[in-house]
């Protein structure tokens, strides 16, 4: 009796180390599996614990996976082309093989939408919105995905993209996809850049230092002019040079009305006709950027009548005699 019961014992654990194979396996079972897919296709299912699911696809063993202690297996089943595929699995302990599970048909779709993709909205270059909105056309069946947004299509074909925008260089990508993930790949790129800053004007060479201390991206522009040493008997019209810089890109620039032209490097060295008189002179710079940002400033120029200016030479030296008095006293 004894010896019986050591041997049910032994047979048990050598059952449970998979020495000895039950007589009978039932088939695995799928998880719910869908009706269509796209590629890859995820296959979960259950069957006996520490057996092997054996995978078919079309009749054809694709796949051996061993089932955890639970008896759960799972997987992903790549495809190059289009149709109808029919799933069935077996499951092997030892030299024990189940029958088939039932045939799973399931329809799996690789193709691309058709890349029919129209904006009817005029993208703009630069602006100063935070969001624009874009209307387009596009095959139906599909999303149109900008860089990593879906938009949905609706039954005529028609979608409107809500653009959100930030400060600087906003880059698009524009594609079809389908449900099952399918894409055509990028079929439009659009740049739109947001510039809500107004550019700045200075009459000091100092505004350039800070400008090369701006972040690469800044949207800011800056402008430095200076007239320079003006020589005249006014009042009379003259051309004055104008000198100068610009950071940035400007879509107009003008003194006094007059236009300000700049060389291939952004510098400015041009003789813009003002009238002059004695005493201060201003003239009104306006600076207006790609975006529509204006700013308006005004430059003054300080003419002194030639009276004026021979006391001012004569103060300048008695300052100087003065100077070398006190330095022979001491």
């Amino acid at each position: 009796m004894l010896k019986r019961l050591i041997l049910a014992v032994v047979a048990l654990v050598l059952l449970g180390f998979g020495c000895f194979a039950p007589k009978y396996l039932a088939p695995p079972e799928f998880i719910k599996l869908p009706d269509a897919t796209g590629s890859p296709l995820r296959i979960e299912g259950v069957g006996f614990k520490g057996a092997t699911t054996l995978l078919y696809v079309d009749d054809e063993l694709v796949e051996s996976l061993a089932n955890d202690k639970s008896g759960n297996f799972s997987t992903e089943l790549l495809f190059l082309e289009s149709g109808q595929i029919e799933l069935h699995a077996k499951q092997q302990y030892g030299g024990t093989i189940s029958e088939p599970s039932s045939a799973e048909k399931v329809l799996v779709d690789v193709d691309p939408p058709e890349e029919s993709l129209t904006l009817l909205s005029e993208i703009p270059s630069f602006t100063t919105a935070q969001e624009f909105s874009v209307k387009g056309r596009a095959s139906l069946d599909s999303f149109v995905v900008v860089n990593d947004r879906a938009i949905e299509v609706d039954s005529d074909g028609n979608f409107v993209a809500q653009l959100p925008l930030k400060e600087g260089t906003n880059k698009f990508t524009w594609k079809l996809q389908d449900v099952y993930g399918n894409d055509t790949g990028v079929l439009k790129s659009s740049e739109i850049v947001v510039d809500a800053t107004a550019p700045e004007i200075s009459t000091s060479r100092l505004a350039l230092s800070f400008a090369d201390r701006m972040p690469q991206a800044s949207t800011k522009e800056i402008v430095y002019l200076d007239s320079g040493s003006v020589h005249l008997y006014p009042p009379a019209a003259t051309a004055v040079l104008i000198e100068g810089e610009v950071r940035g890109e400007l879509s107009a620039l003008t003194l006094d009305g007059k236009r300000i032209h700049l060389d291939e490097r952004g510098r400015i060295n041009q003789r813009v006709p003002l009238y002059l008189r004695f005493g201060s002179n201003k003239f009104k710079i306006v600076a207006k950027d790609l975006a529509g940002n204006s700013t308006t400033e005004y430059m003054s120029i300080e003419i002194v009548s030639t009276e004026d200016q021979n006391n001012q030479d004569i103060l300048d030296r008695l300052d100087d005699l003065e100077g070398s008095i006190d330095d022979l006293r001491y």
